[in-house]
């Protein structure tokens, strides 16, 4: 969250034009997200519709996504069809950038793909 904050302030990650901060051991719903249209009914309660078409229109470029509490997602939700690891990827806004926050040992399934 420190890390979101120090964007807002220009005083870290000012090559990004958007961050967004999603705490997947908070928001059941995004658990299931299998693509972007499912991610944005979540971050509209937060971000201007603007914001949320510049996510899509550029492909995700300049935009990074910090993925908060990857070990606490079940299993399921980990699979390869699911949103968060296509976005992962690269296969789902592809020009984005992510951070993924997990505790030690948790993140290897994301490593392996």
């Amino acid at each position: 969250l420190k890390l979101c904050k120090d964007w807002a302030d220009d005083r870290l990650l000012t090559e990004f034009s958007l961050v967004f901060y999603i705490p997947l051991h908070v928001v059941p719903r995004l658990r299931v997200a299998e693509c972007v249209d499912d991610l944005m009914e979540y971050l509209v309660e937060d971000h201007s519709p603007a914001d949320l078409e510049a996510v899509k229109g550029r492909q995700g470029a300049g935009i990074l996504f910090v993925l908060d509490g990857w070990d606490e997602l079940p299993r399921s939700c980990q699979d390869e069809d699911m949103f968060f690891p296509k976005l992962i990827r690269g296969k789902s806004l592809p020009e984005c950038s992510v951070i993924v926050t997990s505790r030690p040992g948790v993140t290897t399934n994301i490593v392996r793909h």
